[in-house]
């Protein structure tokens, strides 16, 4: 019985934590991506990247 209720609560602790650790990383200074992540990507990848996406849509059941 009273295993039952020290696990339990270390688990409600647990969760406790776990939920309140997300929001202590949004007061940080976030790292910026390298320039070369956010450049534009040429036309003929970007076709060929949507093509892709349509072609894998189209191939999905209903």
């Amino acid at each position: 019985m009273i295993g039952a209720t020290a696990l339990r609560a270390l688990v409600l602790t647990a969760a406790f934590f776990a939920a309140l650790s997300p929001a202590t990383c949004l007061g940080e200074n976030s790292n910026r991506l390298p320039a070369k992540a956010t450049k534009e990507l040429p036309p003929e990848l970007l076709g060929m990247s949507r093509s892709l996406l349509n072609y894998v849509g189209s191939t999905l059941p209903e």
